[in-house]
C-alpha cells in the first residue's frame, strides 16, 4: 500500500438558497464597507498629491472666447519675431559677410591675321 500519489480527501458542502442568500446580503454590505473605505483613502491620498487625478475630481478644460485666442496667438508671434531678430543680431556678429571680390571678365578678342599665321608656322 505504499502508493506515491498524495490522497486528497474532498468535502461536499451544500447550502440552502436561504444560507447563499444570506451569504450575499454579508458580501454586499462588506464591499459597501471597502468601497467607503478606499473613498476615505482617495481623500487622504488626494491632500499629500495636490487634489484629486482621477475621474471623479478631475477638472473640466477651460475655454477661451474667440478673442482671447486670437489675443494669445498675436502675442506669441511677437515673440517668436524678437526671438528670430535677436538671433539674426547674433549670428551677423559671429560670421561678418565677407566682401565680394568683383571679377572683371574682358571679351577675348581674335588676333590678328599676321600672328595667326605666325603661329601656324611654329605648330
Amino acid at each position: 500500500m505504499n502508493n506515491t500519489e498524495p490522497v486528497v480527501k474532498t468535502q461536499t458542502i451544500s447550502y440552502s438558497l436561504q444560507q447563499i442568500v444570506a451569504i450575499q446580503g454579508q458580501l454586499e454590505e462588506e464591499k459597501k464597507r471597502l468601497v467607503k473605505q478606499m473613498e476615505e483613502i482617495d481623500k487622504t491620498l488626494s491632500v499629500f498629491n495636490g487634489g484629486s487625478k482621477g475621474k471623479r475630481g478631475a477638472k473640466k478644460g477651460r475655454k477661451f472666447s474667440e478673442a482671447h485666442r486670437q489675443a494669445i496667438a498675436e502675442a506669441q508671434k511677437e515673440r517668436w519675431a524678437r526671438h528670430n531678430k535677436l538671433v539674426k543680431q547674433i549670428e551677423a556678429k559671429k560670421s561678418p559677410k565677407k566682401s565680394k571680390k568683383t571679377v572683371i571678365k574682358t571679351p577675348v578678342t581674335a588676333p590678328a591675321t599676321s600672328e595667326v599665321s605666325s603661329l601656324a608656322v611654329i605648330a
